[in-house]
C-alpha cells in the first residue's frame, strides 16, 4: 500500500471519528437531539418521576431534576368527576384509588386525565369480562367466531396496564417505595405521606 493510500485511510478514519464521537453541526460539550422512533415516541426506558426517585431513596444515585415542573395538587379529589357519572364501575374505581393517590402525593391536577382514562379502561374491562362468554359465537354467516367481547377486554386491561406505572399502582413501584414500620399516630398507613419527604444527598 503506497504513502497516499495510507494517508487517505487516516483522513477517511479520522473523519468517521469525530462523527461518532461529536454529531456534525453540535460543538463540542453539546448533547446530541434526543433519538426518536418513527412515531415521534422518544426511544429507551421512561424515566421515573423525581417524587418516585426520592420516596425509593434514589437507587442508582443519579442528580434529580430540581427544575421538574410541579402542577398543583388537585381539588376536590375524591369526588368522581361528572364524565364518570354514567359509568358507576368507573365511579367506583375512582372513589378506590384517589384517596390512595392523595395521600402518596403521587397525582396532581396535570395527572386527572389519566386517572379518569383508567377508571373508564378498567369499567371497560368489568364489562368486557361478564361479556365475553361464551368464547365462541356465531357469526352472521353461521360460521363459528370468537366473541368479539375478547377483543375488547384485552385492549382495556392493555391500556390498564399502560396506565397503572403511571400512577404507580404497579406492585413493582410499591416494594421500592420504603415506608415507616406500622401506621401512624391516627391508625392511618399513609400518615407518613402527609408531609413532603426531603431529598436526599447524593452518594
Amino acid at each position: 500500500m503506497g504513502h497516499n493510500e495510507k494517508t487517505r485511510q487516516g483522513a477517511r478514519y479520522a473523519v468517521l471519528q469525530g462523527l461518532f464521537s461529536n454529531p456534525v453541526g453540535f460543538p463540542a460539550g453539546a448533547r446530541a437531539p434526543v433519538r426518536t422512533d418513527r412515531g415521534g415516541n422518544v426511544r429507551g426506558r421512561k424515566p421515573r418521576p423525581t417524587a418516585f426517585r426520592v420516596l425509593n431513596g434514589n437507587p442508582g444515585h443519579r442528580p434529580t431534576n430540581d427544575r421538574e415542573p410541579e402542577p398543583p395538587p388537585l381539588d376536590d379529589f375524591e369526588t368522581p368527576p361528572d364524565v364518570l357519572s354514567a359509568i358507576p364501575d368507573a365511579v367506583a374505581e375512582w372513589r378506590r384509588l384517589a384517596p390512595l393517590l392523595r395521600r402518596c402525593k403521587q397525582i396532581t391536577e396535570a395527572d386527572r386525565t389519566a386517572l379518569l382514562a383508567l377508571c373508564i379502561e378498567w369499567a371497560r374491562y368489568l364489562e368486557a369480562q361478564t361479556k365475553a362468554f361464551p368464547r365462541v359465537v356465531k357469526a352472521p354467516s353461521g360460521y363459528a367466531m370468537p366473541n368479539p367481547w375478547i377483543a375488547i377486554q384485552r385492549g382495556a386491561l392493555a391500556a390498564c396496564l399502560k396506565l397503572w406505572p403511571e400512577l404507580g399502582l404497579t406492585p413493582s413501584s410499591r416494594s421500592r417505595v420504603q415506608t415507616a414500620d406500622g401506621p401512624g399516630p391516627d391508625g392511618d398507613p399513609f400518615s407518613e405521606f402527609d408531609e413532603p419527604l426531603p431529598r436526599r444527598p447524593l452518594q
